[in-house]
C-alpha cells in the first residue's frame, strides 16, 4: 500500500497509490530473496521498519512513516541494497518514479 494512503494523506487512490505499492512488492521480495549484501540482521530490520511498523493514534492504525521516509531518501540506492547492477538501475528509476509522488 502506498505511504500516502497509509498515513491517510491522499483524498483519494489514484494510480499513482498503485504504482508505489507495486514498487513495495519488488523491494520486499528483494530484501527477502536478494540479491544483495544486507546481514540478516539488517534485512529483519528494513523489513519490520518499512513493512510492519504500525502505531495507533486516536483509535486508528496508522503506517506508512517509514515507506514515505525511504522514498524521500532514495533507499534503493544504498550500495548493499541491490548487487545485481540491472536490478538496481531499474528499482532506482522505478523509486524516482513514485518518490514524486511523495515528495
Amino acid at each position: 500500500m502506498s505511504a500516502k494512503l497509509l498515513l491517510g494523506k491522499a483524498t483519494r487512490h489514484k494510480r499513482a497509490d498503485d504504482l508505489e505499492s507495486f514498487f513495495h512488492v519488488l523491494c520486499w521480495v528483494l530484501l527477502k530473496h536478494g540479491p544483495h549484501s544486507l546481514t540478516a540482521t539488517k534485512v529483519v530490520e528494513r523489513l519490520n521498519q518499512n513493512y510492519d511498523y504500525v502505531m495507533i493514534s486516536e483509535g486508528r492504525s496508522i503506517g506508512g512513516t517509514h515507506k514515505e521516509t525511504s522514498l524521500r531518501s532514495r533507499a534503493m540506492r544504498d550500495p548493499e541494497m541491490v548487487s545485481d547492477v540491472f536490478l538496481k538501475n531499474l528499482l532506482v528509476d522505478f523509486e524516482d518514479l513514485v518518490a514524486g509522488e511523495v515528495q
